[in-house]
């Protein structure tokens, strides 16, 4: 067996070549030309075991026309190889995928900067240990890039870079790493001024940091995703509102939110935040907005002043001192007082709602001296009977309850023939 992992132009020969191992027909010869024309322009190599580029002119032959480039969970080790593979298709170059290779090797190479991506828009790095000096470095040759992946690098630190260079990133993707400092979160709107959208999923961070920092550094964000943090305190919550630009907020699954219902935290995080249109991936209509806030009144009417805080006021300025709900208890009563009539007979009782018509109709064997097998009953609604009449109840293991009986109905007992 032949161990030796593919080059990238191999790789590409084996998923895409057109020569199969055995053939029982004869087929007609395609020149490596027209081949090389039919390859997509969406490359997807992902878990070929390539691990180096291979030769240089085949790399330029084989990747004539890709724009987009999914190299994920191959073995590369070395920056050396990648940039080598990428100088040869650059020029046309939007979108790479190296996730999942353990690039551990040759940084050197990146910060040395000799290379440039002059088209590259979306580059996913997850799960490659890439550093912020490379990540940078490849910034500052890839000046179109929009959309950046940096997942599951174990990276717990974001540089605080003062004057960062002329980068305009707008989307970052920063799952599963253990940032846990408000300075770090911070350092996202200094190090890509343009960013509009921040998705820290399963991100251990306890705090958002300095609320007039936050106003300040994060300028366009519109879409910030915190599931899984850390944050236990409301007044970190608050701090959000500062966020002008913010209309989409995912939140879930954090300390803070443990103790609440589901239709609480909608309400509290609704109200606390008046800028935002889109909650937890559902919009926020005017409506559901209104009945949030009045909501949130009501609960903090009864707390502490310290406890209300500044949206408590902002919120009784808008919509007024609103009394509580009052509660309408709609459970059935339990017992009801009815009255049984049987020919002649009239007598008042009291029957459980609970009780079946089987049950009911034993009950009223003593007065009517008839078996349940030989008694029809009808059920009289006081309100409804002149309009529907008496309603036989022919159902026997069925509860009252499902005939709304109440205090003051009457039954009716008549025997069959």
């Amino acid at each position: 067996l032949n161990s030796i992992m593919p080059s990238l132009p191999q790789a590409v020969n084996k998923k895409y070549g057109e020569h199969a191992n055995t053939c029982d027909f004869e087929v007609m010869y395609v020149p490596p030309e027209s081949q090389r024309k039919r390859l997509p322009s969406v490359l997807v190599l992902d878990d070929c075991d390539i691990d180096c580029a291979g030769d240089e002119v085949e790399i330029a032959e084989t990747c004539d026309g890709v724009r987009e480039l999914d190299l994920a969970r191959n073995k590369l080790s070395s920056w050396k190889e990648v940039i080598k593979i990428l100088n040869k298709i650059e020029c046309k170059l939007e979108f790479l995928n190296l996730s999942f290779n353990q690039l551990r090797l040759d940084e050197n190479i990146v910060i040395q900067g000799q290379f440039q991506f002059s088209t590259l828009n979306r580059l996913v790095l997850n799960a490659t240990l890439v550093t912020w000096p490379v990540v940078l470095k490849i910034l500052e040759k890839a000046p179109c890039v929009e959309e950046l992946h940096l997942s599951l690098n174990d990276i717990s630190e974001v540089p605080d870079i003062e004057h960062p260079s002329d980068n305009h990133v707008r989307v970052v993707h920063f799952n599963s790493n253990p940032l846990e400092e408000s300075k770090h979160f911070l350092s996202f709107g200094k190090l890509f001024p343009e960013l509009k959208t921040l998705v820290l999923a399963e991100c251990p961070l306890k705090s958002f940091g300095i609320e007039d920092i936050l106003m300040t550094v994060f300028k366009s964000l519109q879409c910030l995703n915190v599931n899984c943090c850390k944050v236990d305190s409301w007044s970190e919550i608050d701090k959000l509102a500062g966020i002008k630009s913010l209309r989409d907020l995912r939140i879930d699954r954090c300390p803070l939110l443990e103790d609440f219902s589901g239709l609480e935290r909608r309400q509290f995080l609704v109200s606390r935040l008046p800028q935002i249109v889109r909650l937890n991936g559902s919009v926020i209509s005017a409506s559901e907005r209104e009945d949030c806030e009045r909501a949130f009144i009501r609960w903090y009417n009864d707390h502490p002043e310290d406890e209300r805080g500044d949206r408590y006021h902002q919120l009784v300025e808008k919509h007024g001192h609103l009394d509580p709900l009052v509660e309408i208890d709609l459970t059935p009563e339990r017992q009801v007082n009815v009255t049984v009539k049987y020919e002649e007979k009239s007598c008042d009782m009291t029957v459980s709602v609970y009780q079946t018509v089987l049950e009911l109709k034993a009950a009223l064997h003593p007065m009517t001296g008839l078996s349940p097998s030989k008694m029809r009953l009808f059920y009289v609604d006081q309100v409804m009977s002149e309009l529907l009449g008496p309603e036989e109840l022919r159902t026997k293991e069925r509860q009252l309850y499902h005939y709304n009986v109440k205090t003051g109905d009457s039954f009716i007992v008549d025997s069959k023939v």
